[in-house]
């Protein structure tokens, strides 16, 4: 049963946990005694070994900390969060906790008393108990500057997390994740014909010669298109290219385009509705030949 227990936490048991078992206090000490079980933090021990990896000193700093204790990450970015680290690449070693009950600190643990913390800010990964996305974005929001949080969301879109943070009125970095958030809330997705005439408007406001406009190439029909200088421009509206398969799509009709000896340059909305400076100075360099452009019969 201890050896059941230890696999299902990387390598690490508490006290409490052992009694439950049926374990004595005397049959605790004998093992203590004998090395089978190793003092990590007061009532938590390694099986057998000190030779943890990263998840087990994880889920022994958790132990440590008591029942409904988590893995947290609420500190300076340098010193990288735990639960972020949980979900996604390492931040650091430093290992911090989220713990209502727990009274006094534990050595090489940061021990964080958050005034709430319910069953919905508490989720286990691969069993360790850990803050979810939500609440750990919401306590990353305190201690990251708004473009370290704005990665972070994005990143948590990007792997299709169930992300949805909770701005706390009151809490230190409850403007930043408003703003974080607004920044990257969905707009209202343009039809095609719509975020065209948008791009056309910028190309007219600009002076840029009128390009055609959804006509076939290379047996694919584009968006916009200046034939004699080999420039081909699509735009891409998230509601029809916001896929994985389209993503793929779009890139093979780029690659096809380009070894036939096409510029093809891609824009999306973001490009067209809030910085027509980098469409139009993207153009102005394309069509004066600055990039290569070649003239096409």
């Amino acid at each position: 049963m201890i050896a059941r227990l230890a696999a299902r936490q990387r390598g690490v048991v508490a006290r409490r946990q052992l009694l439950t078992l049926g374990l004595s206090r005397d049959a605790i000490a004998l093992r203590r005694h004998d090395g089978r079980l190793l003092s990590l933090h007061a009532g938590v021990y390694a099986v057998g070994h000190r030779q943890l990896r990263t998840e087990g000193k994880w889920f022994a700093a958790v132990l440590a900390c008591g029942p409904g204790a988590v893995l947290s990450h609420r500190a300076a970015v340098l010193s990288h969060r735990a639960a972020a680290a949980a979900w996604g690449p390492a931040w650091s070693d430093r290992i911090e906790v989220s713990a209502v009950r727990t009274a006094v600190g534990r050595p090489g643990i940061v021990v964080h008393r958050p005034r709430r913390l319910t069953d919905d800010d508490r989720t286990t990964l691969r069993c360790l108990p850990v803050t979810t996305v939500s609440r750990t974005l919401t306590d990353l929001a305190d201690v990251v500057d708004g473009r370290t949080l704005r990665k972070l969301l994005e990143q948590a879109e990007i792997l299709l997390l169930d992300a949805d943070p909770e701005v706390i009125p009151g809490r230190r970095g409850a403007g930043r994740l408003a703003a974080a958030l607004a920044e990257l809330e969905p707009h209202a997705p343009l039809t095609r014909s719509e975020l065209e005439d948008r791009f056309l408007e910028v190309c007219r406001h600009a002076g840029l010669p009128p390009p055609l406009v959804n006509i076939v190439i290379e047996g694919m029909e584009v968006d916009f298109c200046w034939p004699a200088a080999g420039i081909i421009v699509e735009t891409d509206g998230w509601a029809t290219h916001g896929t994985r398969a389209a993503f793929g799509r779009d890139r093979r009709r780029s690659t096809a385009l380009s070894t036939r000896g096409w510029i093809v340059v891609r824009f999306t909305y973001e490009d067209v509705v809030r910085d027509a400076g980098y469409v139009v100075e993207t153009l102005h360099g394309l069509l004066a030949g600055k990039v290569g452009g070649i003239g096409r019969a």
